[in-house]
């Protein structure tokens, strides 16, 4: 019984065939939804291809995904940062109690007011105050340990979160703060100002 060659030549155009779709298909679930597409992550560059196209179609998918994390983490930087000083913003202070609160941590919290700040902005105009505002924050940042956080959350009112303290540690904090902030010359002929400060702990 012999096997006619148009039978022969189906089975092997079916079998190359499946070889060729199968690895397409394999690409296609990994780009099948935006959860499909961040589950992959790193793993897509494992996704195994045997043949040119389909291993341009595995480089594309690997180069989209790169793109779909860097775009999502510009986003959530841009919706938890303050445009102008580059401090975390009120959004990102609420995420970080939250935070803090779950995993059962102590912590404190040092609330700071720029004093007399309208009057820089009548004096000097508001390009000025921008300017001493920016340059708070830079002193602020300095200020503080890695993991003690400042945010923007007003006009000229700031938070500190200050992990795990002790009250002694974190009116120090608080103290080296308020120094920093006097001790630091503020542009275009402002000269000193001062911080007022209060500390409250958690819980």
């Amino acid at each position: 019984f012999a096997i006619p060659a148009v039978v022969i030549t189906l089975v092997l155009v079916c079998a190359l065939a499946y070889a060729i779709a199968r690895p397409l298909a394999r690409l296609t679930r990994a780009m099948g939804s935006p959860e499909a597409v961040d589950r992959q992550g790193p793993r897509a560059s494992l996704l195994k291809t045997w043949y040119f196209e389909a291993d341009k179609l595995r480089e594309a998918l690997i180069a989209t995904l790169a793109q779909h994390r860097h775009e999502v983490g510009r986003l959530n930087t841009q919706t938890m940062t303050d445009p102008m000083t580059g401090l975390m913003n009120r959004r990102a202070l609420e995420l970080r109690f939250q935070e803090l609160e779950a995993a059962g941590l102590p912590f404190a919290v040092i609330a700071l007011d720029l004093d007399h700040f309208k009057r820089v902005n009548d004096v000097f105009g508001h390009p000025v105050g921008d300017k001493v505002l920016i340059l708070l924050a830079k002193t602020l940042s300095d200020s503080v340990r890695r993991q003690d956080k400042p945010f923007r959350v007003g006009g000229e009112e700031f938070i500190v979160v200050v992990p795990a303290p002790t009250r002694d540690a974190a009116l120090q904090t608080a103290e080296r703060i308020r120094t920093d902030v006097a001790a630091q010359t503020m542009p275009d002929g402002v000269g000193h100002m001062t911080v007022s400060v209060g500390v409250g702990l958690w819980p």
